[in-house]
């Protein structure tokens, strides 16, 4: 029992049994890696780590300090040497750390917490060794962050500036051809109102400046998809027709400027212009050799259209009101289709074709004789539209292509085919 009771004593108290205990060894050496140190250097380090692990220097001479750690009733004190190239931690004296000499081999033991108190010193030494270095890399580093964010800056600037250049250089090339086209448009005919009457009456008021226009510009060429296209505006009828120096067959009140701008890259055979709106609506339009084509209801439930062959070139886009200072919405339409046809022929007198249709009605049967061919190929002449049966022979194509004249519209056919194209475009003239 006493035996038993020895054991259990020793084990808790850990005391005149050599538990829990390490040998004190040799002092722990450290080794100075940081380039160019100087012992004065390595001072420093070694007295900020000594106070950042709660030592307390209670002697130094030089190259060596004399520190002290307390912890309760637990105290130790250790000898620090160093130089510029090493240093060394070495046991000077301790209580509550159970220091002893082995009787068996003669060597000093303590705890084993006091290496690992030795250890964290020698650590904490290593890093404050190495912190200026360290510090040094950083301030290294965050000048390089510094400079290249003034590079960036700087090249930022560049940039901008450059960019604000090719926008004034846009804007510039812009403002030249608006300008250009405006001096074009200047310069084109005084516009006038052609009806079936033939009499050519000159409107002064409706002038064409493309700075004023409302919407965007509709550009526009053979083929074009969507279609229709369509696009929305505002009218508001502030000047009478009669005022414009409009006939009556082109009633409305029109604004000072065209609600829109319409460039055809190329000649249209055929080209409907409608105006849909919930009140009453006329349209207007200037085309590129001066002559205003205005139409009131042909479109049907008060809206207007124009129908058409359209040559290339500007066009200013009016939409007025029956009613005089009356503002309403519309939708404008724009298609190549006829299979709507528009309700009845407008109050206009369209462009007419690079060659004149000849006075009276051509014979189609006596222009197949006069162009060499049998008399028997007039069978293709039933049902095909004179003036337009007279231009195809005229251009040499056979007989046979007659059938393309068949429902066509005379001046939109006569109109093809003088600017080359084949007898089978004619499709687009009926």
């Amino acid at each position: 029992m006493r035996s038993l009771l020895s054991i259990l004593l020793c084990l808790v108290l850990l005391a005149g049994c050599g538990g829990g205990l390490v040998p004190i060894g040799p002092p722990r050496t450290g080794v100075v890696t940081v380039p160019n140190a100087d012992q004065n250097s390595v001072r420093t380090a070694i007295a900020l780590a000594l106070q950042a692990r709660r030592f307390t220097i209670v002697s130094e001479q030089p190259g060596q300090f004399v520190a002290e750690y307390i912890r309760g009733n637990m105290r130790m004190q250790v000898a620090v040497t160093y130089s510029a190239s090493n240093y060394q931690l070495a046991y000077v004296d301790s209580d509550g750390f159970r220091y002893r000499v082995n009787q068996q081999t003669g060597q000093p033991e303590i705890s084993r917490h006091y290496p690992r108190y030795v250890e964290r010193l020698d650590r904490t030494i290593q890093q404050e060794l190495s912190r200026p270095a360290q510090e040094a890399q950083a301030a290294i580093e965050a000048q390089r962050q510094h400079e290249l964010a003034l590079q960036q800056q700087q090249f930022d600037a560049q940039q901008a500036q450059q960019n604000a250049q090719l926008e004034q250089a846009r804007l510039e090339a812009e403002r030249a051809r608006a300008d250009e086209r405006a001096e074009e448009l200047r310069l084109q005919p005084t516009p006038t109102f052609q009806h079936h009457s033939q009499q050519t009456v000159y409107v002064q008021g409706f002038a064409f400046d493309p700075n004023s226009v409302q919407s965007q510009s509709i550009v526009l060429q053979r083929g074009f998809m969507p279609d229709p296209i369509t696009t929305n505006g505002m009218a508001v009828g502030q000047t009478p027709s009669a005022q414009l120096g409009l006939p009556g067959t082109c009633p409305g009140n029109w604004s000072q400027a065209p609600q829109h701008y319409l460039h055809l890259n190329s000649a249209m055979p055929f080209l409907r212009v409608t105006v849909n709106s919930q009140t009453d609506t006329t349209l207007a339009i200037v085309a590129p050799d001066g002559q205003v084509w205005c139409d009131d209801d042909s479109a049907g439930s008060f809206n207007p259209g124009l129908e058409g062959m359209f040559p290339a070139g500007d066009y200013a886009i009016y939409v007025g009101t029956y009613q005089p200072r009356v503002q309403t919405s519309y939708t404008l339409s724009l298609t190549e289709l006829q299979n709507t046809p528009i309700n009845s022929q407008p109050h206009v007198m369209h462009q007419q074709p690079q060659q004149p249709i000849q006075q009276g009605m051509p014979s189609c049967r006596q222009m197949v004789i006069q162009n060499g061919h049998s008399p028997a190929h007039a069978v293709h002449c039933n049902g095909a539209e004179p003036y337009c049966a007279q231009e195809l022979l005229r251009r040499g194509h056979a007989p046979a292509h007659l059938v393309h004249c068949q429902g066509v519209e005379p001046q939109c056919a006569v109109a093809t085919l003088q600017q080359g194209h084949a007898p089978a475009h004619l499709v687009h003239c009926r």
